[in-house]
């Protein structure tokens, strides 16, 4: 089967047998706001940042700067020297912020260490890809990990599995929720059919943005987020996923550039989709808040993402193409007319069959369109791999 192939086709690549931990925690108590003592590391045995009168100035230092992650090394400099005018110029006896750090560098390397207490609960992972001769350094979470994390951290009554029947027969316009939509319909008629009595669909949202970068001196990245349309609070809560590496701009200018572009999205989605595909596919139990769990099936509903994205993950051209319009099938020359709107779906499907065993360059970022694809005719919904794996079997 197609996507028995792309799948096996990801797999030669080795990525998952590649990931390291890059943050293992750090010493007892250092990451948490008030913790306990650092052994030898500090004077006086206690981070910086567990220090309350300090804690404003590396929030600013965390949240400010390129992508709102932080703030490049010369502007921490800047930071250090305004904060110490700044208390030198009160008359306060006691100034904490010049007492814990009496150089620039001290301070610099007390916000790497404070991003590092931070990071290293979220479990990140780290990958090495090479593609076309470049290295490009993945940091990413693990997506069903996230997926129990943010199940058992919801707050108590927040969470709503949607409705147990879908009751078709009236018509019903008003979109109260995801579970509302024809995508979530379709995947819990799906999951009745095929998988254990009791197993509901834990409906998830992906959105990223290449225009939002986090930039370092070594690193451009944009982050790619999550998050689970059962939380139903008020405050929508989007989770980071992954960094997606930046190709360089005049290297994605050219036709290469945006293969390797494309394969790079393709083997990320794999990477950290991987244990939550198989989840799809069996269904797995998560934790809820008040005790017990639940058994779901953890399905994307949506991805939010620029046209670059949309045409990587839909497995068609950037540029060039006698059909540019993603989820039909419309003409260039009638994209802008009255006659374009009779245009019919795309059938991905038959797009990517013809395209597996096409040799040409042009073609080679067609075979990449796994783990995420769009079902036909529903532009704005992506299936897992596994639920793709299923539906194609069926038909």
């Amino acid at each position: 089967m197609l996507c028995d192939d792309v799948f096996e086709h990801y797999e030669r690549f080795g990525d998952v047998s590649k990931v390291t931990d890059p943050f293992p925690p750090l010493w007892e108590g250092a990451g948490r706001r008030g913790g306990g003592r650092g052994r030898g590391r500090w004077s006086g045995g206690r981070a910086p940042w567990t220090n309350e009168a300090l804690w404003h100035v590396f929030e600013r230092a965390c949240t400010r700067g390129g992508g709102g992650v932080c703030l490049s090394q010369k502007q921490l400099r800047k930071l250090y020297k305004y904060t110490k005018v700044v208390e030198q110029g009160t008359n306060a006896t006691i100034k904490p912020f010049s007492d814990a750090f009496k150089t620039a560098d001290r301070f610099i390397a007390s916000v790497r260490c404070f991003k590092w207490a931070l990071i290293a609960p979220l479990k990140l992972k780290k990958a090495s890809m090479k593609i076309d001769g470049q290295v490009y350094n993945v940091f990413f979470r693990d997506a069903l990990d996230a997926i129990r994390s943010e199940v058992v951290n919801t707050q108590y009554g927040d969470l709503y599995w949607g409705p147990d029947t879908n009751d078709d027969s009236v018509p019903d316009t008003v979109l109260r929720g995801a579970w509302d939509g024809e995508m979530y319909k379709e995947q819990h008629y799906h999951m009745q059919g095929t998988m254990m009595q009791g197993t509901r669909v834990l409906g998830l949202h992906i959105y990223s943005d290449s225009t939002v970068l986090s930039k370092s001196g070594a690193v451009s990245a944009y982050p790619l987020r999550m998050r689970i349309v059962i939380n139903i609070n008020k405050e929508v809560r989007w989770v980071m996923l992954v960094y997606i590496p930046q190709v360089e701009s005049k290297f994605l200018e050219t036709r290469k550039g945006h293969v390797v572009s494309a394969e790079l999205l393709q083997r990320i989605l794999h990477l950290f989709f991987l244990t939550c595909m198989m989840a799809s596919h069996r269904g797995v139990w998560v934790q809820v808040p008040g005790g017990g769990s639940v058994r779901v099936s953890p399905r994307v509903l949506l991805y939010v993402c620029d046209k670059p994205e949309e045409r990587a993950i839909m497995c068609l051209k950037g540029s060039g193409c006698f059909f540019p319009c993603t989820p039909c099938m419309v003409e260039r020359d009638n994209s802008c007319t009255a006659a374009g709107a009779a245009a019919p779906s795309r059938d991905l499907r038959g797009v990517a069959s013809s395209q597996e065993g096409t040799d040409g360059q042009e073609h080679e970022v067609l075979l990449r369109g796994y783990p995420a694809v769009q079902r036909e005719g529903t532009p704005q919904g992506l299936l897992v791999a596994s639920e793709v794996r299923q539906g194609l079997r069926r038909q």
